[in-house]
């Protein structure tokens, strides 16, 4: 048996009230809006872990978030994404910084025994991940026409980050949903 698995970084209750309102305020059509309770920012997605693997690899991320200083992601904008591709999604994009990185090569590196080779690579090591929530996606994954998009008007765009979790994915037809399998907090120091 198997569990799909990835890391991810909560968020918020304020920035998911936020992205909320975004979602109901925007005029985009064609577009499939995530629900509020699945917005995340993913460190790693590893696609299916043998549930037999699943004790050791949650031991190995604990002891790397116990390497990993609290840091800070402030929002910056909503984008049409991914980067550089053909833009089928919505993103909410945060800033990057030393310890996240830190945090993404670190889970990358434990997760690489265990995962899919479908979805990890040697370029996924070197790869510069851009911090997102995900809030929408077309539909039928079809491109996107260029859209205007209002940028929303957010008073706390800070997100403090302070652990990171471990959370399953199962695929419904009504959309994925998320199971919190495990929470690893971050050193803050002695």
């Amino acid at each position: 048996m198997s569990l799909r698995l990835f890391a991810a970084i909560p968020i918020t209750e304020n920035l998911k009230h936020s992205f909320l309102e975004f979602s109901q305020e925007s005029k985009h059509k064609n577009v499939r809006w995530v629900d509020p309770d699945n917005f995340h920012i993913t460190i790693q997605f590893f696609g299916n872990i043998a549930e037999k693997n699943l004790e050791i690899f949650s031991t190995k991320l604990a002891g790397l978030s116990e390497k990993i200083n609290p840091f800070i992601l402030n929002f910056e904008q909503i984008i049409q994404a991914p980067p550089q591709a053909i833009p089928t999604m919505l993103w909410a994009v945060f800033n990057g910084n030393g310890e996240y990185e830190k945090l993404v090569y670190g889970v990358s590196k434990i997760a690489e025994p265990y995962i899919n080779k479908k979805f990890w690579n040697e370029n996924t090591m070197r790869k510069k991940r851009i911090p997102h929530v995900t809030l929408a996606r077309s539909k039928n994954r079809k491109p996107m026409k260029k859209l205007h998009i209002s940028q929303p008007h957010i008073s706390k765009r800070e997100l403090k980050v302070n652990s990171f979790e471990l959370w399953s994915s199962e695929l419904k037809p009504s959309g994925a949903k998320y199971t919190t399998l495990n929470t690893f907090t971050f050193n803050f120091g002695d």
